[in-house]
């Protein structure tokens, strides 16, 4: 009972705290619903603001786009009445009432509104700010008229205007002044039109204007205090309002929340914001009673709190009718739970035992425990198939019986540390039933029991192959790095980073560095500054994956330069990330200056094949010379004495007179075979009419000589071409068609000479027998003559190269294009 009694207390003060705590989470919540729907109210406040200062702006610029019509600026009435009629049909669905006309004196001469023709409002604060010039293109808002005004809250939009604003924009200060003009807004229906936009809840009695002076200017729910300011309290002010603490804050704030309270009144909430346009300096008050917003929080709470009444109430009833039984079923639970908890222990104690058991009889490691003495208590069957012995053939050894005699020192002294409370391990040697040795990686650790050391358990991993493995490992690394150190090239690894992590003895001797000068340094320090750029084009390749053989050129300790074949492999990990890279560098030293040798040989030979060349010429040119004057003038001398003894014989020496003509005939062929020969030697057509007429009279000669048809296609290019490149043009074609008249057996040549950029092409075919290119090529010297080698050097020292392309039965090609000489064109 007095358990009953407890708990039934504890219920009364959780309902107790729950209702307190349920009181305390509405005045919060009342809180939170007050600020947000005050944040709320003050986006409502900025939005109408800014829809009252947009429709404003929108208004100024008609109204200003108005004054300056020719009509108003010089005082034309038919036209102006047109003019502000037609502007006002356009305006009535945006809540303009009027437009309205002032002239210089303030008198409304022109309005669409009949009761407003005639007023004076030249005393009025707008029409004396709209004579003042420094106004001109301004617009001022006026809302203290209430002669103009009716019941709705309305505002006046004045602008001046003048003779010359002809431009709105950019109006030109100092014109004559001409009147005002006006627009008369009813700013409360704009209100009524636009709340439905900013909150469809709201209403025209939840807003008011009042201007930053303390002059309430709209206020629907208190006409009568509209134009009246706070500043100016008399006792009619006292009736409802207790404080305008409030009103002074939102003049003071000009933006922000305030909540107050009038007498007979409920509460309000209110949020404001400013609006600033041209001269007006208002204020938008948005309002909500107090009650309005926290109607349905309080009705909520009601709700709440009854529920939790309810609640309380029928856990309160179900306590009282489960606790009969109570008592009955207590004994009996705790009867039952001492039972199963006894049984529970018991079935883990043998789940425990079994999962153990199964463990270490299936363990791929030896697990065995020793007593105190060291004698083998137990062992798995790991351990009995690794030395061939079964658990009751080892009962009761001692666990030295197994180990290595060279490692028993160190084992006994590790049982003994073991003994002392301290885990201990080792690798240590031990043999087999059979004699084998093996090496076990050995986990030692004491037993105990009522915190008594009473044996040792340990634990052996077999690592006989891993050691044999890493023995293996070295040797092959030994051998490794022998082969490494004593090969021939060398052999240089980097990082990811590009720094040396390995160079062999070749690589450091090369470089001139030793190894410690090279490990951890840059590789890129040591290659020549020519090559790079090189090298970092090629190792952004092997972070690809690609690599080739390349050549590098290194700087030594001495500065001289090392030409190498680097030949790169990259590493990658397992994961694809690039890790660095390894490569074997080969020393071209010699090989470069081979080749540099074997160039300047080339070099040497081509000089003096040019040389040979010039003076072949040359010397054509000497000897064609003597044989014309020399030969050809002897040989003349002859026929001219052979004539005269030819003229002085008589009748009866006929047969003389035979041989003279004869003779004479035989000395004209011989004269014109030396002219052949001085002309083949150095044709003088050539220095005299160039090498396009040259070319053409060998062509025309080779087909009298040889009786093979000729085609030539050719352009002058007498003028593109120095006169030595003339003479090796002429001997190249002579060549050629001396080859095709002795060896082609052509019925048909052709020529062609064109102009391809920037050069000239040269081509001579025939379609004689042709020949097999490669077996030409590989007969030595003797059995091939020099004719196309004498062409190819001709060629080349033309700055061009021969191209020829023959197939047996097919005829030949040889064709060939030479630059044009600069300044030649």
């Amino acid at each position: 009972m007095k358990r009953n009694a407890i708990v039934i207390a504890c219920m009364v003060f959780i309902f107790v705290v729950t209702c307190l705590l349920t009181i305390d989470l509405h005045r919060t919540s009342e809180k939170e619903v007050v600020s947000q729907f005050q944040e709320h109210q003050l986006i409502h406040a900025r939005h109408l603001a800014g829809l009252i200062r947009s429709y404003f702006e929108s208004r100024l610029s008609g109204l200003q786009a108005l004054s300056s019509f020719p009509s108003l600026r010089n005082g034309e009435p038919m036209e102006r009445r047109t003019d502000i009629e037609a502007y006002l049909q356009q305006l009535k669905k945006v809540h303009v009432k009027a437009v309205s006309v002032l002239e210089q004196r303030g008198i409304v001469i022109e309005s669409t509104d009949q009761k407003s023709q005639g007023l004076d409002f030249g005393s009025r604060d707008f029409f004396l700010w709209a004579k003042k010039n420094e106004n001109q293109g301004k617009v001022f808002v006026s809302s203290s008229f209430p002669n103009l005004l009716s019941y709705h809250f309305e505002v006046l939009l004045v602008t001046p205007i003048y003779q010359d604003a002809s431009d709105v924009k950019h109006t030109k200060q100092g014109g004559k002044f001409v009147g005002a003009l006006l627009l008369k807004i009813d700013l409360e229906e704009f209100l009524s039109k636009q709340l439905d936009s900013v909150d469809p809840k709201m209403n025209l009695h939840q807003v008011w204007i009042i201007d930053e002076d303390g002059t309430l200017l709209y206020q629907p729910t208190h006409k009568d205090m509209v134009l009246r300011n706070i500043h100016q309290k008399d006792n009619n002010c006292t009736q409802c309002h207790t404080s305008f603490d409030y009103a002074e804050k939102i003049l003071k704030a000009r933006q922000g929340k305030v909540d107050y309270e009038m007498k007979n009144a409920p509460s309000k909430l209110a949020a404001f914001a400013p609006i600033d346009f041209e001269n007006a300096r208002w204020i938008v008050v948005v309002n909500s009673a107090y009650n309005e917003v926290m109607g349905f929080e309080r009705k909520s709470l009601r709700g709440h709190l009854v529920l939790l009444g309810i609640i309380v109430s029928a856990l309160i009833t179900g306590f009282i009718l489960l606790n009969r039984n109570y008592q009955e079923k207590l004994k009996a639970e705790e009867e039952v739970r001492h039972w199963r908890e006894k049984q529970t222990l018991e079935e883990r104690v043998r789940e425990s035992e079994v999962r153990y058991r199964t463990i270490v009889e299936t363990a791929h490691d030896i697990i065995w425990t020793l007593d105190l003495q060291g004698n083998i208590v137990s062992l798995n069957r790991s351990g009995e198939a690794l030395i061939g012995y079964k658990l009751s053939e080892l009962a009761g050894k001692h666990f030295m019986f197994f180990v290595h005699p060279e490692d028993l020192p160190a084992a006994q002294e590790r049982f003994l540390k073991v003994l002392q409370g301290e885990p201990q391990s080792l690798d240590v040697r031990g043999h087999t039933k059979d004699g084998n040795i093996f090496i076990l990686s050995v986990n030692a650790a004491p037993l105990y029991e009522n915190n008594k050391i009473i044996g040792i358990a340990g634990f052996g991993r077999n690592i006989t192959e891993q050691k044999e493995a890493e023995a293996a490992l070295l040797k092959n690394e030994e051998k490794f790095r022998t082969l490494v150190e004593t090969m021939n090239e060398g052999l240089g690894a980097e990082d990811e980073n590009g720094l040396w992590t390995y160079a062999n003895d070749k690589l450091c001797y090369m470089l001139g560095h030793f190894h410690g000068e090279l490990v951890g340094r840059p590789v890129i320090d040591f290659v020549n500054e020519t090559h790079q750029a090189i090298f970092k084009e090629e190792m952004a390749m092997q972070r690809k994956g690609e690599h080739k053989p390349y050549e590098l050129t290194w700087t030594n300790k001495n500065g001289l330069k090392i030409p190498t074949i680097v030949s790169p492999k990259p590493i990658f990990s397992k994961e694809g990330e690039f890790k660095g890279s390894f490569a074997i560098i080969t020393d071209i030293t010699e090989q470069k200056q081979a080749e540099e040798a074997l160039r300047e040989s080339e070099k040497q030979l081509r000089y003096l094949s040019s040389q040979l060349m010039t003076i072949q010429e040359q010397e054509r040119k000497r000897i064609s010379a003597e044989l014309h004057d020399e030969l050809g003038q002897a040989l003349t001398v002859m026929k001219l004495r052979l004539k005269v003894i030819e003229k002085g014989l008589t009748k009866d020496q006929a047969s003389i007179q035979k041989d003279c003509s004869d003779t004479l005939h035989y000395i004209d062929q011989i004269i014109e075979d030396v002219r052949r020969l001085s002309r083949d030697l150095s044709p003088s057509i050539l220095e005299d009419l160039g090498f396009s007429a040259a070319l053409r009279k060998m062509v025309g000669d080779f087909t009298k000589h040889y009786a093979i048809k000729s085609c030539m296609e050719t352009i002058d290019i007498d003028h593109l071409f120095s006169p030595r490149a003339h003479i090796f043009l002429y001997r190249i074609f002579q060549e050629a068609l001396t080859n095709i008249g002795k060896h082609s057996r052509a019925s048909q040549v052709a020529i062609s000479i064109t102009k391809e950029n920037g050069g000239i092409s040269f081509l001579i075919g025939d379609n004689g027998k042709g020949f097999n290119l490669k077996e030409t090529a590989a007969r030595n010297m003797n059995e091939k003559g020099l004719g196309l080698s004498t062409l190819s050097e001709r060629i080349r020292m033309l700055g061009g190269s021969l191209h020829l392309w023959t197939q047996e039965g097919k005829g030949t090609r040889i064709s060939f294009t030479i630059p044009i000489e600069k300044g030649s064109e």
